[in-house]
């Protein structure tokens, strides 16, 4: 019961977070999708339904007494009339309260999510705490975009230590690892060692020249100029 509560729980949240809280869990969160989705459908469907009950009901009530203390003499009859167009004005009015909005807004998500979790098997977490995963990005973005500085020309320059030949000198993380072959002047050149320094240009590659049987995979056509395009 614990981990089905716990999935439950899991697949409301974004996966940035979901791993932190199943680091040490086996979960089936798309088995948690499917519970919190129904959930969210059959709970807040009939949420809405028994509020609009007892709202239309104190409406008309209300309604209905101010019909009979400004026209006392009116019967139940006569006051059919009234008593209806005030409950169709409070359904109107119930429809577009904003608690409402939320309610099916709601619901609609819990379709949402149980349709993506049904059909192609995707989790989808709800809208509140992906928001908040959005502003944690944007936040990440940019602390990050501050640490790395301006954007600007990488530094190329040619060296001798060992098999290495090229020192790249770039102010952005180059999409590199030992399985890319790099294109530059004609030549082709493989990931040797990277390193961090300072700023402007924070990120050092070292390459050298790939042997002329290496078969050539991931091929980057590398241009000093392009983290400023």
């Amino acid at each position: 019961m614990y981990l089905i509560f716990l999935s439950i729980f899991a697949s409301l949240v974004p996966k940035r977070y979901r791993g932190r809280l199943l680091a040490e869990s086996d979960v089936n969160v798309l088995r948690g999708a499917i519970l919190s989705g129904s959930a969210q459908v059959v709970g807040f469907l009939a949420f809405i339904i028994f509020r609009y009950i007892s709202f239309i009901h104190e409406r008309m009530a209300a309604g209905e007494a101010a019909v009979q203390k400004t026209h006392p003499s009116l019967d139940k009859f006569d006051m059919a009339g009234p008593t209806l167009a005030n409950g169709v004005m409070g359904f109107l009015e119930y429809i577009f309260h904003p608690f409402t909005i939320v309610l099916f807004y709601m619901a609609c998500e819990g379709i949402v999510r149980l349709s993506a979790a049904t059909i192609t098997k995707e989790v989808v977490p709800t809208l509140p705490l992906q928001a908040v995963s959005w502003v944690h990005s944007l936040l990440n973005y940019r602390r990050h975009k501050s640490w790395l500085g301006p954007l600007v020309t990488d530094s190329v320059s040619n060296i001798q230590e060992g098999e290495t030949t090229l020192k790249i000198e770039s102010c952005r993380p180059k999409p590199w690892d030992m399985m890319t072959t790099i294109a530059f002047k004609d030549r082709h050149y493989e990931l040797v060692d990277y390193a961090e320094q300072g700023p402007p240009r924070r990120f050092v590659y070292k390459l050298r020249v790939i042997p002329p049987h290496k078969l050539i995979r991931g091929l980057h056509h590398y241009d000093p100029n392009e983290e400023v395009h």
